[in-house]
């Protein structure tokens, strides 16, 4: 889920005063990954998305204290479940079924809310707290994510984000190998 949070970076450097608003494009750099892995009682696995990298536009306004909190509006992400390859076909399809994909082909994100913790100005890099929105096999739950960002250029940032999550939290039992 490494770039989930490049949407926000790009943000919070922009949103410099109180009542700010402003619409931004958004586009995911190609060589950014989404990764699903944990273990099963047999193994450990990871599963990489193949999707496109995804591109939209949201609403930003600032909402807290010297430019410390953003809302987002329409700022979310799908991920094709049939995206994820686990370098296994019969682990594909175990996977694939796990996550519910034929009733619920994608997983969404949606971010909420972002609030920096912490920005050095020397070598432009932070880290802040992400709000977001979850919906996996049809469940949705709310969760934070904290995240660590690097400032590449003007237009660039490098973020760096996990997040451990059961699956138990959304109905499913992990895949099990062939």
């Amino acid at each position: 889920m490494k770039w989930i949070a490049f949407l926000l970076l790009i943000l919070l450097s922009n949103a410099a005063h109180a009542g700010y608003r402003k619409v931004f494009g958004y586009s995911v750099m190609p060589e950014s990954r989404i990764t699903i892995s944990g273990s099963t009682n047999v193994s450990q696995f990871a599963c990489f998305s193949h999707s496109e990298a995804p591109t939209g536009s949201f609403l930003l306004e600032e909402t807290g204290p010297q430019g410390r909190a953003l809302r987002f509006h329409d700022a979310y992400l799908q991920i094709s479940v049939s995206s994820f390859d686990c370098g296994h076909r019969i682990m594909n399809r175990n996977m694939h079924e796990s996550l519910g994909g034929e009733k619920f082909p994608y997983i969404t994100i949606k971010i909420i809310e972002a609030t920096n913790i912490h920005y050095n100005p020397k070598t432009s890099s932070g880290t802040a707290r992400v709000a977001v929105v979850i919906t996996l096999n049809g469940i949705t739950r709310n969760s934070t994510m904290r995240i660590s960002y690097q400032a590449q250029d003007i237009n660039n940032i490098v973020v760096d984000v996990s997040k451990n999550m059961r699956m138990s939290d959304f109905g499913i039992d992990p895949p099990t190998p062939a």
